[in-house]
């Protein structure tokens, strides 16, 4: 039926049931099957800019389906709502200033549509971190439909504020709740805190027809940001080895051999990543990309040191080992370095 030329009451809610406002459009009529877009100026939502609508609120024509069980109902129509979860954060290194690398999900039943995603960053004991403003700390003309996850660059992060961040830090997407979530208790990331690393090659092995002349080198890089930026923080050597045992047999191996690099500071935001070769004059093998991420060093399950001499505070030690090559059995070729982890 035709609706017939009377007042349309129109209703805004929030989700809760509360009116934002009633606007009217006098002598409104519309036919079966047609449709119309209703607008007026004075319809301005406030952020986090969400409503339902409500057809005639109070019922003044009656409508198909508005008899139910002998009462008159009305029900809103609201849009489905995205819902922001963060996935990942990393940190790009720039020259002057860094930028956080921040990687979001939409994990609700609505899109979100163009619109401007703000973060903001918060030390574990320093309090809000400085992202360079709230225009720096901020993405615009940000669209993501369900399930939908992009890669954000905010922030302008200075040499102090980096600093701060080596304590662990926590991310906050839309701090200011300027977009309409169902559930915003899974909006922070945290962000571990930061120690020192002290990586040590502990034994190497090699058959028996590679006992000379042999070297092994062993090289550690951090990396940072989805780029995946990377600097060397050791480079460690041995050339020919003082092989403790050795048979024609069983090949030849040594143990115990301490060669440490130098404490490094690594962030939480950060992993490690190892590269390993070795070099005889019968060929050269590579265990490239060999990447660890933090549960590999700062483990609960791993071996505690506190021997004062070596290692002048308690930290957690795990060993790893890479085999670079297999002529039998016994006859391998083989690494194992030792990774430690002490807070700060």
């Amino acid at each position: 039926a035709t609706w017939p030329w009377r007042d349309l009451k129109v209703e805004l809610q929030n989700r809760d049931g509360s009116s934002i406002g009633v606007y009217i459009w006098p002598n409104f009529a519309l036919e079966p099957g047609q449709r119309t877009v209703l607008e007026q100026p004075s319809m301005r939502l406030d952020p986090p800019y969400d409503a339902c609508v409500l057809i005639d609120p109070y019922n003044d024509v009656l409508q198909e389906g508005d008899l139910t069980g002998g009462r008159i109902t009305s029900i809103p129509v609201c849009q489905p709502a995205p819902d922001l979860v963060i996935n990942d954060v990393g940190f790009v290194p720039g020259e002057g200033t860094g930028q956080l690398a921040v990687t979001i999900t939409n994990m609700g039943q609505g899109p979100l549509t163009n619109r401007t995603v703000s973060f903001e960053a918060n030390a574990m004991f320093s309090g809000m971190l400085d992202l360079g403003g709230v225009e720096a700390a901020s993405a615009h003309n940000v669209t993501l439909g369900r399930f939908e996850t992009t890669t954000l660059l905010i922030g302008e992060i200075s040499s102090p504020t980096r600093l701060q961040m080596h304590e662990g830090y926590t991310v906050r997407v839309d701090p200011e709740n300027l977009i309409y979530e169902l559930n915003t208790d899974n909006n922070t990331f945290d962000v571990p805190a930061g120690g020192r690393l002290l990586v040590t090659l502990r034994y190497v092995s090699a058959p028996w027809s590679m006992r000379r002349n042999m070297t092994y080198y062993l090289n550690g890089y951090i990396v940072s940001g989805y780029r995946h930026t990377r600097r060397e923080v050791f480079n460690i050597r041995l050339s020919d080895p003082d092989w403790a045992w050795y048979s024609r047999s069983y090949g030849c191996s040594v143990s115990d051999l301490n060669l440490d690099s130098d404490w490094f500071l690594i962030f939480g935001d950060e992993s490690l990543e190892i590269v390993s070769s070795a070099s005889h004059r019968s060929g050269n093998w590579f265990c490239s990309g060999n990447h660890l991420p933090r549960n590999e060093w700062d483990s609960d399950d791993g071996e505690v040191w506190t021997n004062l001499i070596h290692y002048p505070y308690p930290h957690t030690c795990r060993t790893h080992s890479l085999l670079f090559h297999r002529e039998s059995r016994y006859h391998i070729l083989e690494l194992r370095y030792k990774i430690c982890f002490k807070r700060e």
